[in-house]
């Protein structure tokens, strides 16, 4: 079975700087000969470490998988973050997850990037165990528009303020409600 180029994260609202990332990871990917894969967080795992910092998400985790397939990546797998992920190693969690379980022959992450219990794996760390266990690491920058980083925050501030058409530069698409009709 053929490797993959991984990336991680919740990508509530696929939003543009999302989407730089998600296009990247498919380009980089094919480049190299391997699947572009992503790990989708149904949930943030913040919520999970302060469920008082829990908001209404931008979108559904499916419409989050369909989105982020229609941007040229081959798999998602979604998990909700839980007890076992906040208690795993930063090893186990590339080694055992990531490697083995998710075939990954590289990684492509944000600056701010970190996994593993107390987020040791971070992004100096990955440099090492990557190059260690021969995987391409890539870094994405964050993408900024007007001086300001481009974030599912922001875009949920502006909607709330009922700055619809400004959301929907951030999103790169108008945003949509999906809810069940009684």
């Amino acid at each position: 079975m053929k490797r993959r180029l991984v990336t991680i994260g919740t990508f509530d609202g696929v939003h543009r700087g999302h989407q730089s990332v998600l296009r990247r990871l498919a380009r980089e990917a094919r480049r190299l000969g391997l699947e572009a894969g992503v790990v989708l967080f149904a949930e943030p795992p913040r919520f999970f470490f302060r469920p008082e910092t829990r908001v209404g998400l931008l979108t559904l985790p499916e419409e989050r998988a369909a989105l982020i397939k229609g941007l040229g990546v081959d798999s998602v797998t979604t998990l909700a973050f839980s007890r076992r992920w906040a208690a795993m190693s930063a090893e186990d969690f590339l080694e055992g997850f990531l490697v083995r379980r998710c075939r990954a022959g590289g990684l492509l992450v944000g600056p701010d990037f970190a996994c593993g219990r107390d987020r040791r794996g971070d992004v100096p760390w990955l440099r090492v165990e990557c190059h260690r266990r021969g995987l391409h690491l890539l870094l994405e920058p964050m993408l900024s528009e007007e001086g300001v980083k481009v974030s599912s925050s922001r875009i949920r501030a502006l909607l709330v303020e009922g700055a619809v058409e400004k959301a929907a530069k951030l999103l790169g698409r108008p945003h949509s409600v999906a809810a069940a009709v009684r």
